[in-house]
């Protein structure tokens, strides 16, 4: 299926956070502009310029080849205030069968964030939720459309309980090529959502989550 880039183009530096954040957590420190770039299929200019914004607040360091993520928890909370998740949203309804049931109900061609991929990466260990956000492609959102119609105009009808999200290029592949684990965005993307969602629930889920990647870090790092 062919991927709109010209959409999603605007979330190349999403493609790059989430790349090295997730590479820094199995380890990996240090990184070149050509190699990231290769991998997601962008500029290594668009890279410089992503891992510029990180050296700008002390999060990265840049040598003449290559640079190093410096502060892992600073650069997420970076890509975190930079991201426009509001943006991103290409559907939501309202429900009213419980985040259990939507996730059960869920077509090939979606990759779970926030919430239920926290619970899914880590088990249901903080509260319920209510919401459930999701990335879908192009032939995923039609069938989403069509599973969960718009709610009529009812008491919930200012509420969503199923958003659906346009995914990063990058993204897009990895859900298309059932690359993802448990068809879940990998955690720091989840983070950064969760960052992004508004209410009680979000800033408890992800500070626990920001906790368990606190310890795979100091495994990663022998501490």
């Amino acid at each position: 299926m062919a991927i709109n880039t010209k959409a999603r183009g605007a979330g190349a530096s999403n493609a790059i956070y989430r790349h090295v954040l997730e590479n820094y957590l199995a380890g990996n420190v240090n990184f070149s502009a050509n190699s990231v770039a290769r991998v997601l299929h962008i500029s290594p200019n668009t890279v410089n310029i992503a891992i510029r914004a990180l050296a700008s607040i002390g999060a990265a360091s840049i040598s003449r080849r290559s640079f190093a993520l410096t502060d892992f928890e600073k650069a997420l909370m970076y890509w975190a205030a930079t991201r426009k998740l509001s943006r991103s949203i290409a559907y939501s309804t309202f429900t009213g069968i419980g985040v259990q049931n939507i996730e059960a109900k869920m077509p090939e061609g979606i990759a779970f964030t926030a919430y239920s991929a926290y619970s899914f990466a880590f088990g249901n260990d903080i509260a319920g939720y209510g919401e459930v956000y999701v990335y879908a492609t192009d032939f995923a959102l039609k069938e989403l459309e069509r599973r969960f119609p718009k709610a009529a105009l009812s008491s919930h009808s200012d509420y969503a309980d199923l958003i659906v999200l346009k995914p990063d290029k990058v993204l897009y592949r990895e859900i298309e090529e059932k690359l993802l684990k448990n068809s879940c965005v990998p955690i720091t993307q989840a983070c950064v959502d969760l960052w992004n969602i508004k209410g009680w629930q979000a800033p408890r889920f992800f500070a626990s989550a920001m906790k368990k990647l606190g310890e795979r870090l100091n495994t990663a790092m022998g501490e």
